[in-house]
This record gives C-alpha cells, sequence and structure tokens, in this order.
C-alpha cells in the first residue's frame, strides 16, 4: 500500500509496462515523426523511379456454334462411339479447351517466339543498342524462361453467370499491351479454327475409306452421319474468323497517366508505415541500451 492508501503499481505488471511503452513513444514523438516522414519520402521516390506497367483488357462472348459439330455427336446413336474417335460428339466444353489452350506452354512460347517478346521480358539482360543480350549464352532466358514470367502478367476470368471470358495483360507500354493483346485472341481463334479444319478433314479421309470397305447398310448409314458432322464441322471453321470466341470489347491503349502500377499513393502510405516502425525500434533499442547502461534507472526517466 502507498502512503495514501492505493495499491502500488507493481512495475513488472503488463498494464504497467504499457503504460510506460505508451509514455516512451509519446516522449519520442518527434523521431517516430522523422522517421514517418523519411520513409514517406523514400515511397515517393521509388514510385517515382519505378517503371510504369498498364493493364489492357479484352472481354470475349464464347462462339456456342462452335460446340454445334460437337453437339451433332450426341444424336448419332449407336455411332456415338465412334463419333468420339474421329473428334464429334467428344464431350469437350470447347470454352474449356481454348482457355487451356491459351494458357498453355506451347501457345504462349509459339507467341512469344512470333512476336520476338524475349527482349522486353528481361530488358535488364537485353542490350537493345548492339540488339543482342548483355549474359553469356548459358545464361540467356529461353522460351520457357520467357513463358514463366510471361504467365505472371496474363490472367484469364471467366464469368460463370455471364459467361464471358476476359483477357488481362500487365505490359511496360501501354499501346504494344493492346496490340498484343488483341493478337493473342486472334492467335487462339486462328489456332483453333486451324486444328478443327485438319482434325475434320483427316476424319472426313478416314470415314470414307471405312465407308468403301463395309457393306452394311447400318454402319454406313452412321458413317455417312459422320461424314455429314465432320463437313458441317470445317465448314464451319472456313467461314467463321471469331470461330470459339466473339470479341466483345476490344482491348484499347490507356492514357500515358492511366498506368497501373506503381500507385504512388500506396507507396508513400507503405514507406510512411515502414519509417514508423523503424523509429519504434530505433527508441526501443536507444531505450534497452540506456537501461543496460544504468539498470536502476527508473522506468519513466529511461
Amino acid at each position: 500500500m502507498t502512503p495514501d492508501g492505493s495499491a502500488a503499481q507493481d512495475p513488472s505488471q503488463p498494464a504497467s509496462q504499457l503504460i510506460d511503452l505508451v509514455r516512451m513513444l509519446w516522449r519520442s514523438k518527434h523521431v517516430l515523426l522523422v522517421g514517418a516522414l523519411v520513409g514517406c519520402v523514400i515511397g515517393a521516390i521509388a514510385s517515382w523511379l519505378t517503371q510504369p506497367v498498364y493493364r489492357t483488357t479484352v472481354v470475349m462472348m464464347p462462339n456456342h456454334d462452335a460446340d454445334a459439330a460437337d453437339g451433332f455427336g450426341s444424336a448419332l446413336g449407336p455411332a456415338y462411339g465412334l463419333a468420339a474417335l474421329v473428334g464429334v460428339g467428344g464431350g469437350v466444353n470447347r470454352v474449356d479447351e481454348a482457355i487451356a489452350v491459351l494458357e498453355s506452354r506451347k501457345f504462349t512460347e509459339s507467341l512469344i517466339e512470333q512476336f520476338e517478346l524475349l527482349p522486353k521480358l528481361f530488358p535488364k539482360e537485353w542490350d537493345a543498342t548492339a540488339r543482342d543480350w548483355r549474359v553469356p549464352r548459358v545464361d540467356q532466358p529461353s522460351l520457357f524462361d520467357g513463358f514463366v514470367r510471361f504467365d505472371k502478367l496474363r490472367r484469364v476470368r471467366r464469368d460463370n453467370k455471364t459467361g464471358l471470358v476476359t483477357l488481362e495483360l500487365v505490359w511496360p507500354d501501354a499501346a504494344e499491351a493492346a496490340i498484343l493483346a488483341n493478337a493473342i485472341v486472334e492467335r487462339l481463334n486462328d489456332d483453333l479454327r486451324e486444328r478443327d479444319i485438319a482434325e475434320a478433314t483427316r476424319s472426313i479421309n478416314l470415314l470414307n475409306v471405312e465407308l468403301g470397305r463395309t457393306e452394311f447398310v447400318a454402319v454406313r448409314e452412321a458413317i455417312h452421319r459422320l461424314v455429314e458432322a465432320n463437313v458441317r464441322r470445317r465448314t464451319l471453321a472456313n467461314v467463321r474468323q471469331e470461330y470459339v470466341f466473339r470479341v466483345i470489347d476490344p482491348a484499347v491503349a490507356v492514357d500515358r497517366e492511366g498506368y497501373f502500377r506503381p500507385q504512388p499513393l500506396l507507396y508513400v502510405t507503405a514507406g510512411g508505415v515502414s519509417g514508423l516502425l523503424l523509429g519504434v525500434v530505433f527508441v526501443a533499442l536507444l531505450r534497452f541500451a540506456r537501461l543496460m547502461r544504468h539498470p536502476q534507472a527508473a522506468p519513466d526517466r529511461a
């Protein structure tokens, strides 16, 4: 008990330590303020020095007519199993297939090679003046390295309610981002169309060979339906440019000041918070050093 009858406060109690800490920080508020201001300045400088990147989007609507040939196979009755073997009625969702192709390594590497994107994906290793790599040949980025980096800049989202598919691309140049995003969708449609034309043509040729070998009426009728389905599939692929995806909202180049990153406010805020925390650590270390030199000093005078 204290002389006035109140209970003495034990310095070792958590409440006492918390009050002592608050008092210490308040007495060092100028140090904390300076730390926060320095952090804000550093964040602003980092934001200014960071190369801006831009985000562009392409909104697409799946062409359900591209599934028509596959859907026809389900009406073939006993020939349904044979239809799946020749590429008709296999039950594959074309949208899922298209998205899988879009995100695949093979498709991405072909894009990187076609548009010569490796120097832009690895600008620090590329000498634009000499148009050659700065690093030795063994350290030069490969197409797989490019795929790994490009995959981080690309995002595909599908809205299950509306069916819309959105391709997002983050790129250092706004105009190039729009051109590249639109070209990716065009290339995807072309690849899927060419693949279907080749598969349908191959199936028609094989079915015509089988048609000449069999004498059974039921089998010949089934083969005729399969040929019809593949002809329809090939015709649709030949006449439709936007084969699987129809572009609803193409990518456009955003304004130069409309970059996606960096976000100056976020950089300044993060810098200020980091500076404040470093200030708290500095004050705590200074207090600890004083206590080590003067163990008998009162806690509120440290």
